[in-house]
Order: C-alpha cells, then sequence, then structure tokens
C-alpha cells in the first residue's frame, strides 16, 4: 500500500472511532426502572418517586382522589383507596407503574385528657395538636383549619376547640399548607379514674 492509501486508511479509522465517541449514546430500556413499584402513605403524606436513567418523563395517576402526583414524581396521598402511578419514558415509549395504597391514621381521645364543662369535654386544639405529634408524628402546624364530620359528636369551634358532645367516631380532617389530612377520631370513656368514668357517663349519651 502506497503512503496516500496508508493516509486514507488512517483518516478513514479516526473518523470512525470519532463516530464511535461522539454519537448519542442510548440507554437500553431493560436500565429503566421505577424506584418504587409500591407504596403505602397516610392521607397528606408525600413520597417521591424517580424513573432512573430516563430523561424526559410524563407522570399520572388513576385516580386524583386518591394520590395525586407532581410533574417531579412527587405522590401526595388525598384519602383512602388504591391507585396506580404511572411514569411514561418518551425515548423509550415504555410505561413504568408503581401501585399506591393510601390510608387513614386512627385517633382516640380518652375523656381524661379533656376539660368537663356543662357541655360536655373540651379538647383545646393545642392539646390535640400536641397529641398528633407526640403520639403519630404529624407535623401539624398552629396555622391548621380543622373540620369533624358529625358536630353532634365531635364540634369544632373557635373559642372552645374540639368539644366531644357524645362517645362515638368521626372523620376529623386537617388542612395546612396546601395538604389534607385525614384521620378517624373515636371518643371513648376515661380510662384513668372511676371520678371521671362517672363524670363523662352523666355528660354523654352512649349510642
Amino acid at each position: 500500500m502506497n503512503k496516500s492509501g496508508k493516509r486514507l486508511a488512517a483518516f478513514l479509522l479516526t473518523f470512525v472511532l470519532a463516530l464511535g465517541i461522539f454519537a448519542p449514546q442510548h440507554v437500553p430500556a431493560s436500565t429503566v426502572r421505577l424506584n418504587r413499584s409500591s407504596l403505602e402513605l397516610y392521607t397528606g403524606y408525600t413520597a417521591a418517586l424517580t424513573l432512573k436513567n430516563a430523561e424526559d418523563i410524563k407522570w399520572s395517576t388513576t385516580d386524583k382522589a386518591v394520590a395525586k402526583v407532581s410533574a417531579k414524581g412527587v405522590v401526595t396521598a388525598v384519602d383512602e383507596g388504591s391507585c396506580s402511578i404511572r411514569a411514561y419514558d418518551k425515548d423509550t415509549k415504555k410505561t413504568y407503574t408503581c401501585s399506591v395504597k393510601v390510608k387513614r391514621k386512627s385517633l382516640t381521645l380518652d375523656a381524661s385528657m379533656g376539660t368537663v364543662t356543662k357541655s360536655g369535654i373540651v379538647f383545646s386544639l393545642a392539646t390535640l395538636k400536641n397529641y398528633i405529634k407526640s403520639e403519630l408524628g404529624d407535623a401539624i402546624g398552629s396555622d391548621v383549619q380543622w373540620s369533624s364530620s358529625d358536630g353532634a359528636v365531635v364540634s369544632v369551634t373557635e373559642d372552645m376547640g374540639l368539644c366531644a358532645q357524645e362517645y362515638g367516631s368521626v372523620t376529623l380532617t386537617a388542612d395546612m399548607r396546601g395538604r389534607t389530612y385525614i384521620y378517624n377520631l373515636s371518643v371513648i370513656e376515661a380510662k384513668e379514674t372511676a371520678e371521671a368514668k362517672k363524670t363523662a357517663g352523666r355528660l354523654f349519651k352512649k349510642k
């Protein structure tokens, strides 16, 4: 091979190698995966999903009433139930799914935790906030807005706080900073002293 032929061969080899270096590197579809295949959350809580080795992703939920998802894959639990969060990889044209189960936390207010009044036993909002934080670990702030599903059992007022009128169960909702925390709340007889039980028995009607 003459010199010009060798030069041409060397040039072609260099060109081919350069193509290999600068050509777009496609990630095999098998390496694209969700960091979680399932989630269990309480209402109001969040969790972050990541579609590894993917860049152009579209997130969606099968039921916004149960859980919603942001454009960055942050899942927020809305209310109890089950749904799926889907991550669509626009490059591979494949959809990856995470199953989500949302539950409500349960609270039990003992009559001995409140203050006895003529109308019932009052649990202050501050008391409830501290109780939730200590027992359940929720970051409920002072700007929370409470509501009760049955005011005949537990009513919420600005001046008195939570007022338990009867023994029973309600759905208690706390709205704070764009999130909604939902609890199954039960009001039961006082456990600590016989006198407290007598007092509660005089004030409350048993269902």
